[in-house]
């Protein structure tokens, strides 16, 4: 182990944040809301066969959403019962994949060998956060929402990629510092980790996802239950007044297809993580056409960055070898993952890359 790592290894940490924790009962309020995630789901479904096929699931995440599909039945049942368990464990059971970081919930539960692993790459995680950023450690704390795990250190739970999310953020919210209520959009967010700790606060900005509508709806609840202080918009699949919607919401979950429809430079940072790579090089270019085109600042992706790749019999586009459109953004910044080394050799698989928007328009 990195010595620098070693003060911060505690295999204890661990076993304790994998602990069942205390779940709320499923109330009044989380039964509305329940209802209305459920509501929101099936909508955006409907009008999802519709779409150009650009926009249909491809590449690995075809079979992501394939294999996922029997859980997502209980959207449809008459009683929300099913449903409350699916969203209100989502950390901890089939929908776990979208928390997942060098290893999930089951396999660490199965393999002491798997623990202990996880155990020292999360410490040498954490090294890395408390060098570069010395804030205090109540920073990574996340809501009870989800049936959360994770590395419980000095009484905090860290869990998967929290320590990537606050760096995130730290990150954006440096690119918009001097901006007046900006504009971060991101292309595939999960259950909205980032969007946590970019809206925790009472700072005026908006956040928009774009994403499938089986990622979509965790998404929805997770969020809609985190930031009770922020005006949530959940679309229901139909037209889109942006003009309106960026003026009266603060959070805007949208199906992927809508970022075909988004305004000439109205988003101010364009952010994406893990999942470029992962689509067909057709999709990646139509998506960074939308990018170039909505993006008024920046454009902040981390994705895998080595050819030859190949998962679920899809071959990975690696990050430097992105279709941009000409002449539309320029790099500005390249450097490694900041907590992929450790576990995927010397010098890692993922960069982290910045784009600004040229002076030229698209």
């Amino acid at each position: 182990m990195n010595p620098e790592a070693q003060p911060f290894y505690d295999l204890s940490a661990l076993e304790a944040g994998l602990q069942p924790r205390s779940l709320p009962p499923v109330d009044a309020a989380e039964t509305a809301l329940l209802k209305r995630v459920k509501e929101f789901y099936c909508s955006i479904k409907r009008h999802q066969p519709a779409q150009p096929e650009i926009y249909q699931p491809a590449g690995e995440w075809r079979e992501h959403v394939n294999h996922r599909m029997p859980h997502y039945a209980a959207f449809h049942d008459e009683s929300v019962d099913r449903l409350a368990s699916l969203l209100g464990g989502f950390w901890r059971n089939e929908l776990g994949v979208l928390v997942k970081q060098y290893a999930g919930h089951r396999q660490l539960l199965d393999d002491a060998a798997e623990r202990a692993r996880y155990a020292e790459w999360m410490a040498y995680d954490l090294m890395i956060w408390t060098h570069l950023f010395h804030a205090d450690l109540s920073e990574l704390a996340i809501p009870e929402i989800g049936h959360p795990w994770g590395y419980l250190w000095q009484g905090t739970l860290i869990g998967s990629k929290v320590l990537r999310y606050h760096a995130l953020k730290t990150q954006i919210v440096g690119l918009t510092s001097d901006l007046n209520r900006p504009v971060v959009a991101e292309i595939g967010a999960g259950y909205g980790g980032m969007a946590y700790f970019l809206m925790r606060t009472q700072e005026a900005r908006v956040y928009i996802d774009f994403d499938l509508p089986e990622t979509l709806a965790v998404a929805a609840y997770h969020l809609s239950k985190a930031l009770p202080h922020r005006r949530v918009y959940l679309h229901d699949g139909g037209p889109v007044e942006w003009d309106r919607v960026l003026k009266e919401f603060d959070v805007l979950l949208m199906p992927n297809w809508f970022i075909g429809t988004l305004p000439e430079a109205s988003v101010d940072v364009f952010l994406n993580t893990f999942s470029l790579s992962e689509m067909s090089r057709p999709v990646i270019e139509h998506y960074l056409g939308r990018i170039a085109i909505a993006t008024r600042h920046y454009f902040l992706h981390n994705n895998m960055d080595r050819a030859g790749v190949i998962n679920e019999g899809h071959e990975r586009t690696p990050g430097s070898q992105y279709p941009f459109p000409a002449g539309a953004l320029k790099l500005i910044g390249k450097h490694y993952d900041l907590f992929q080394q450790k576990h995927s050799g010397r010098d890692g698989d993922y960069r982290e890359f910045l784009y600004q928007r040229t002076a030229r328009t698209v």
